[in-house]
């Protein structure tokens, strides 16, 4: 199964199910079609590029902990 195809599956899934997760797609693709193609699905939160560095993956971590535990 391919990410699109997931995503595909995904939407099919009650909305209880769906608004328990967060989707982000990690690629190797470059390709802008498929960046523009996550950007307009409305349960993809980000699209990073392989290979996924330690700044990006702290930005990630940092966005999710501020949301959970906000001042």
């Amino acid at each position: 199964m391919s990410g699109w195809e997931f995503l595909e599956a995904f939407e099919s899934l009650d909305e209880k199910i769906r608004q328990r997760f967060k989707i982000y797609i990690l690629s190797s693709s470059i390709d802008q079609g498929d960046i523009q193609k996550a950007a307009a699905s409305p349960f993809v939160r980000g699209y990073n590029p392989k290979p996924l560095n330690l700044e990006t993956m702290g930005q990630l971590n940092l966005y999710h902990l501020q949301r959970r535990y906000p001042e």
